[in-house]
């Protein structure tokens, strides 16, 4: 299959809880070919889905995941996540899918108790994956992230092996 387009978004109705996203995958008349929910953050899951899709458009594993990552990397959390707004229950009482918000002092959980919505901080910096970058010297090919982070007011820019993303070891 030569052209295809493959988007990741929140589930409309999303489980509490759940961090599995929706990957579709169409052809280019918009025909959807491919349909799944997934959580893509976590490599081994994000890797099946990727080798499902690939049998279905013939390109390789590493190219869809890669694209998934992407994927994962523009979606938007809902309404205004990440900008300090209420993570109050919308419609139906669910609460939002995305609980996690950049701040200035680095990334916070948004942890829901039975007494209400508390902070928890998980890192001192924050990050945002700004490309990728595929390295091919004929024997092999390496797939990089570049990632930029700011920690303490100072902006970092580097690049993080794709397998090893996901370890945060980086």
């Amino acid at each position: 299959m030569s052209e295809y387009s493959i988007t990741v978004e929140s589930p409309t109705r999303p489980r509490r809880g759940s961090t599995r996203l929706l990957v579709v995958v169409k052809d280019s008349q918009g025909t959807e070919i491919f349909r799944d929910r997934a959580d893509i953050n976590e490599e081994k899951s994000r890797t099946k889905v990727a080798e499902r899709i690939a049998q279905l458009t013939g390109d390789t594993a590493d190219d869809i995941n890669l694209r998934l990552l992407q994927g994962l990397g523009n979606l938007q959390p809902p309404g205004n996540a990440g900008t300090g707004a209420s993570l109050a229950p919308g419609p139906g009482g669910q609460m939002p899918p995305y609980p996690y918000e950049a701040t200035p002092g680095g990334i916070i959980w948004n942890k829901e108790t039975p007494e209400g919505i508390f902070p928890v901080p998980l890192t001192t910096f924050t990050a945002l994956i700004t490309g990728q970058v595929a390295e091919d010297d004929g024997a092999e090919t390496h797939r990089w992230l570049e990632i930029e982070a700011i920690l303490r007011g100072r902006d970092y820019h580097f690049r993080v092996l794709s397998g090893q993303f996901s370890g945060m070891a980086w």
